[in-house]
Order: structure tokens, then sequence, then C-alpha cells
């Protein structure tokens, strides 16, 4: 048992977040086990000089981009072609494969992320190697095999079969682990064939299993989906009709939907994930924010590295608020959907996503200078900690009590020279 004396910071629910001034936090056996404003009877860690946040949750990202964040295209498919397939072709090389997930998850401890969704390249052996070194970070990550077997390069091309067994295994393996799973991934409809698509939705069908892939992000791109497959009214319907859409799974970007679109999404329960920082470096469009909220359509906050340039949440919360200029969008709404609003997304919220008794301990520590001292509360805290994002000090990273990253201490796993 442990306890730490701190100044939390947490939602409850979508429109409230609470300021929890000198405060401890119990822990046992990795779970919060009591929250109180008097000291307990056993010694505790004193941590009163910073901001205590939920860990925070990144809904899509692609491990196997980190390396290309920065590299500018005009446009979605341009970027694709001209950089991230040739940078999966490298996960290909096991030692290469694990070096990069080292390196991912080091960074996202840094930046304050304790649970993230992600992509890895179309390789069995490099999701499998996200997977072990995830669990040998003891890092929160729901993980899946990208799959691609069609209009892309033949190194990248999965024959469809192999793409869907493979899946299976590594779903067989790693699904349902304590702080692991696994999540079906087709890429997008316009790599991936009708067999293809239409298999990986009988699949997660069966098995209640996730499922994440890209929907409606760019023009060209929905132009071209919509050329491949002929007779549909819109590239929502394409993923509707071989069974995608499902209360387990995510869709990527969602920009440009029609109101249709939104509603086949909302009736099958189906998330997106909105990714600010991606959107806005590739040009692709405005997230209808106001429209798909009002839907009742669960929503989740993401950095999607690589064409994201930072794994930074506090960095995407800025960032979706100034894109975001004429909707409901507020500060408040930020902090909650990149901690609690994206438990809700993967279906976490009893687990983790705020800071409260029965959760478990996934804790950030973030130092600033300003940040405890404001006049106004949690108003000015909220304020200074989104949009002075690039001063704050991430001091320490927590997952189910145990301090994964200390800034001032070598954290992680070795590297690999």
């Amino acid at each position: 048992m442990k306890c730490i004396a701190t100044n939390i910071l947490t939602p409850l629910a979508a429109d409230k977040i609470i300021y929890l001034p000198d405060y401890y936090i119990t822990i046992d056996e990795g779970k919060i086990i009591a929250i109180s404003d008097t000291a307990p009877s056993i010694n505790f860690i004193d941590k009163r000089d910073c901001l205590c946040i939920p860990g925070m949750i990144d809904a899509h990202v692609h491990l196997s981009q980190f390396y290309i964040r920065g590299r500018y295209a005009p446009d979605l498919l341009q970027w694709l072609h001209r950089y991230t397939f040739p940078a999966e072709r490298m996960s290909n090389n096991l030692q290469f494969s694990r070096k990069i997930a080292i390196d991912f998850y080091q960074q996202c401890l840094a930046k304050g992320t304790t649970t993230s969704v992600v992509y890895t390249s179309p390789y069995q052996t490099a999701c499998d190697t996200a997977f072990q070194v995830a669990k040998e970070m003891g890092v929160r990550s729901i993980i899946g095999m990208t799959m691609m077997d069609t209009n892309c390069p033949d190194y990248l091309r999965q024959d469809t079969d192999k793409a869907i067994s493979e899946s299976y295994e590594l779903w067989e393996k790693w699904h349902d682990q304590e702080l692991l799973d696994y999540i079906f991934s087709p890429r997008f409809a316009v790599t991936c064939s009708a067999e293809l698509l239409e298999q990986t939705g009988k699949m997660i069908g069966n098995l209640s299993a996730r499922l994440q892939t890209h929907l409606s992000e760019n023009h060209s791109e929905i132009e071209q989906v919509m050329e491949l497959f002929p007779g549909n009214r819109s590239y929502t319907e394409i993923y509707e009709r071989y069974g995608l859409l499902r209360n387990r799974s995510i869709m990527g970007h969602g920009i440009h939907l029609d109101k249709e679109e939104i509603k086949i999404l909302q009736a099958t329960g189906t998330g997106i994930a909105f990714c600010p920082d991606s959107n806005f470096f590739l040009k692709s469009g405005h997230f209808k924010w106001d429209e798909i909220e009002e839907s009742g359509i669960r929503i989740g906050l993401a950095s999607d590295v690589g064409a994201g340039t930072d794994l930074s949440m506090l960095k995407m919360m800025k960032l979706a608020d100034y894109i975001l200029d004429k909707s409901s969008f507020t500060p408040e709404k930020a902090f909650y959907y990149s901690t609690l609003g994206n438990a809700v997304l993967l279906g976490w919220e009893d687990r983790i996503g705020s800071i409260e008794s029965g959760k478990e301990a996934d804790l950030v520590f973030i130092r600033h200078p300003e940040i405890l001292k404001t006049s106004n509360g949690l108003e000015d805290i909220l304020g200074l900690l989104i949009y002075l994002n690039h001063e704050m000090v991430i001091e320490s990273t927590w997952i189910q009590g145990k301090e994964l990253y200390n800034k001032d201490k070598s954290g992680g796993i070795d590297e690999i020279s």
C-alpha cells in the first residue's frame, strides 16, 4: 500500500471537472482505494508541488510511423506513398521493430500517455513485438496489425487469407490481457479488398472483437473509395455493408461525413477518434464537432502520429480547441475527451480515465511554476495546462500504481544498440 499527497484535477463527466488541492490518494494492488483531504496514518509520498491528472489516453496512433513525424506532403494519399509505406516496410526487421516500439512507448510515458490505441505495420512479427515490448514496460495498450491486400506496394501487400489468419492468431494470443488487448486493423477501404473487409467483419462479429480503421479523412481518399466500391451511397455505408460498424469499432477521422452517415454510425454504436493535429497537418478538413457530439456518437481525441507531429495529448487538447473555433468545444471538453471520454470510447471507463476510488491508479504528475498559484482555481488551471502545454513538465507517469517514468531517472527497458 502507498499514499501520495498531491493536487488532483480530474473529470467525473463531460460537464464536470473537479479540482482537489492538498488531497491524499491511497493505492493498493494497483487500484485507488481512497481519496481524502485528511492525511492517512501511513507514510506518504509528497507530490504537493505537482498537479495530478488521470493518465491520458490516445485513441488513434501509428507506432510504425513514429520516426516519420513532420515529413510533409500536400495530402493524405501522397504522404502515404512518399513516407508511410517505406517507413512501415522497415518494421519487417525484428531488431528495428523492437527499437521503434521501445522508443514509442518511452515517449508516450514521457508525454503522460498511459493508454494508446495502436496501429503497427502489415507484419505479424512487428505487431507481436509491440505487444512484447508493451508487456515488458508495463504500459496499457490496444494494438493491431495493419491489414492491406490491394492498392499498395508489393512489399506491404498481404495475402487476404493470411492477413485474416495472422490477425486471429494475434487476437488469440493477446486478447484481454491485464493491460493489453488486440484490435483488428484494416487500414482503410482504399487498400482493403471487399473480401478482406467482409472476412474481417465476420471475424469481429463472431469474436465480439475490437476494430479500428480510417474513414472519410480526405476528399481524394473518398473519391477513390467510391470508385473501388461502386453501387454504395457513401463510404460509411461500405463499412456498414461488411459488418465493420459495431459498438467496439473506432473510426479514425470521420471528417467529411454527411447526415446519413452520422446516423449510421450512431445507430451501430460506432465511435470516432478525432485527430486535430494530423487533420491540420495534411489539410484534410474540419471535423463536425457539434453535429457529431449532439448525435450521441462516442468521440475520443487522438494524436494520429505520424501524420500527427507529437504524442502529447496536452498539445492535442490545444489544437482541437484552436481548430474547432466555431464549435461548442471548450477546455473542459478537451480535458474530458483525452481522459475519461477516451475511456468511454474504449469501454474501459470503469477502470481508467479519472481519479476515483475503485479505479486503477494511472496517474500523471505535472509541474509548472504558476499552475498551482492561480487565483481563479479550476478555470485557470485548465487554461494553463492546455494553452501552455509546451511549458508543462511531466514529472512522472504511473500505471497501476507503479512509476514507469520519472524525468529525473532513467526508465523503461534497455534500448538496443
